[in-house]
């Protein structure tokens, strides 16, 4: 199957901005990936506004993806950002939603990574 375009300009903006290195690095889960992403590397205002209209594409076709059982019955207004780097792709999500001419608005929501004691 081909990228899409939305697709290949992620790449790109990560290329772009050497946002994506070769390195082996555990994962969370405990698997190991041969490749990182730094979402630091992008936090410039145009990078973060790109990174939100991306992501929002690929949630709008998702959605739009007749094959997926959940888009029927799966309208969200919420985006949740995981913490640390999931904020602020949410985030921009959100800001893309907004400043584009679609009818939907999200609101954010995240979490913490450490307790507050």
């Amino acid at each position: 199957m081909p990228l899409k375009q939305y697709q290949i300009d992620f790449i790109e903006l990560l290329i772009d901005n050497e946002a994506i290195r070769p390195e082996n690095r555990p994962l969370s889960c405990g698997r190991m990936s041969s490749y990182y992403v730094y979402l630091d590397r992008l936090y410039k205002g145009e990078n973060l506004q790109k990174l939100g209209e991306l992501f929002l594409k690929a949630l709008n076709d998702r959605l739009a993806d007749q094959k997926n059982p959940v888009s029927d019955n799966f309208n969200p207004n919420v985006l949740f950002g995981v913490s640390y780097k999931g904020i602020p792709i949410a985030t921009s999500m959100a800001i893309a939603s907004a400043s584009s001419n679609s009818n939907k608005e999200f609101s954010v929501m995240f979490n913490r990574k450490v307790t507050e004691t």
